[in-house]
């Protein structure tokens, strides 16, 4: 049976334990859950000083003191330099009291001098030990001796679990709060929007704000939505069914991701793909669902974008194919050895080269213009004051029409080095093009390739018939681009005209045209 006077130390102990656990459930500072501590156990037990550090490896670490009268040093730590006796008690979880350090023979002569020294007469201290490491310490001191009473030593070991307890505590949710707030700022920042729903009723309990950009609709108005009203509302009806499925595998534990596509207040339509997650309770059991949803709109038209270039270089891949091989049947027909059918063969590969790097370097939207194409033909082989070119500037050809015209200029350029006007000083190549409205009021290019100074007829025969160029202009460019084309070898020398139809051209170049 205990005493009365043992019943009244259990009831002041619990007390004081009630009391220190209400001082420090309040408080979310561990600084100040250690201050706090040692204040209360100090005033309790009339010491002179409390102190409570903690320790890393075995660094002692002081993070907190209470002395009522200010005249300790509270920055030091509860012993100097642990010796043999104070290390294994601590190792074994021990506490150690000290009634008298003057008497006390487990310390050295000069121990007890540099103790008594810094006015520690009686010492009571305890190290947590967590893991078998040492986490904190907990120190009571006095200036004279005390008979450390075993109720003391134990309120002394369970104030440190204590202090220890409720700091560890702090630190958690002071660690929590900045994950928190760095998963805000990282949401606030995203482009995409994160969400939370409850996984039973689907209402919202967190939307970051790219909601508003992408949805187009206060997120306010999202968080008060009840059973998805508001936001089936923008999905497309045939969408809403794999949007539901998903939501139903989510909460199922799946993790899914689909597209779908909005239909936003301000009547632009977008695509969303949504990735949902299902996120657990203590039990295991969904209990939210999380959600990752990304405007995928420019994505998706990138890709259409991207397959129809695709579909566009394969589409003319076959055709530079086709020409390729259509070139080298006709040049091997008109060559009557190897080394002429390299040279010939080589100088139209190179033609349709030029060709393909003009339509390679064009942007979106842009056009190869009539006159640079020209001029890239004729730079390497006109001199000065024997070529005459007048006509509007950039009149743009169709992309299709490009690679034909090319090697159709190619074949009157080389003809006109080698038999022409320019073979010979005579000789002048004029060229002329202008616009003309063709049978159905559209734009179209007139070209008039017109060689002056030429002696016809001396000419070799093989040379008058045209060859692969003449067969060029009169078979190909009216079968390809629908052109009306003439190629006459006058007295003087070659007569060619090319009426083909154009890209879309500006009024701007309209009105440059007239005026040429």
């Amino acid at each position: 049976m205990q005493s009365s006077s043992d019943l009244s130390d259990n009831e002041r102990r619990l007390s004081f334990l009630l009391k220190l656990s209400d001082a420090l459930h309040v408080l979310t500072d561990p600084t100040a859950i250690q201050v706090e501590a040692c204040r209360l156990i100090g005033e309790h037990l009339k010491v002179d000083c409390v102190r409570y550090g903690e320790i890393d490896g075995e660094e002692y670490i002081p993070r907190a003191a209470y002395a009522p009268a200010n005249d300790v040093d509270l920055r030091r730590g509860p012993v100097s330099g642990l010796n043999s006796f104070l290390r294994d008690a601590y190792r074994r979880g021990e506490a150690v009291a000290i009634d008298d350090v003057a008497v006390e023979r487990r310390f050295t002569a000069d121990e007890r001098t540099r103790l008594l020294a810094v006015g520690i007469a009686a010492f009571l201290g305890f190290m947590l030990l967590k893991n078998g490491q040492w986490v904190g310490a907990l120190s009571l001191q006095h200036k004279t001796p005390r008979t450390w009473t075993p109720a003391e030593v134990e309120l002394t070991r369970e104030v440190a679990e204590r202090v220890w307890a409720a700091t560890e505590r702090a630190k958690a949710q002071a660690a929590a709060r900045e994950s928190e707030n760095r998963i805000r700022q990282f949401g606030e920042a995203s482009s995409d929007v994160l969400w939370i729903r409850d996984a039973k009723t689907l209402r919202n309990e967190s939307i970051t704000p790219a909601f508003e950009k992408i949805f187009g609709f206060p997120r306010e108005r999202a968080m008060a939505d009840d059973h998805l009203t508001t936001w089936r509302e923008v999905i497309l009806p045939e969408d809403y069914k794999v949007v539901a499925a998903g939501l139903d595998a989510a909460r199922r534990g799946e993790r899914v991701t689909f597209e779908y596509r909005i239909r936003r207040p301000d009547g632009d339509m977008r695509w969303v793909r949504s990735t949902i997650f299902p996120i657990l309770d203590a039990d295991g059991k969904v209990s939210r669902l999380g959600g990752i949803a990304h405007d995928a709109t420019e994505e998706k038209t990138s890709t259409a974008r991207l397959q129809v270039l695709v579909s566009e270089l394969q589409h003319r891949t076959r055709n530079l194919v086709a020409v390729i091989g259509a070139l080298s049947n006709k040049t091997a027909q008109e060559c009557t050895s190897l080394a002429e059918f390299q040279y010939v063969f080589g100088e139209r590969l190179a033609a349709v080269g030029r060709a393909q790097a003009h339509l390679s370097r064009l942007a979106d939207g842009e056009k190869v213009v009539f006159d640079e194409l020209l001029r890239a033909e004729l730079m390497s082989h006109a001199k000065s004051g024997r070529v005459t070119l007048a006509g509007p500037r950039d009149v743009p050809l169709r992309n299709s029409a490009v690679q034909t015209f090319a090697l159709a200029l190619h074949e009157l350029t080389t003809n006109a080095v080698k038999y022409g006007a320019l073979s010979r000083a005579e000789g002048h190549l004029e060229v002329r093009w202008e616009l003309r409205p063709d049978a159905g009021g559209d734009q179209a290019l007139h070209v008039d390739w017109r060689e002056r100074g030429v002696d016809t007829a001396a000419v070799p025969t093989a040379a008058k018939g045209g060859g692969y160029g003449r067969e060029l202009i009169e078979r190909a460019l009216p079968y390809q681009l629908q052109a009306k084309t003439s190629y006459e070898l006058t007295a003087d020398g070659v007569h060619c005209t090319i009426t083909a139809a154009i890209a879309g051209i500006s009024p701007a170049q309209l009105d440059e045209a007239a005026a040429s």
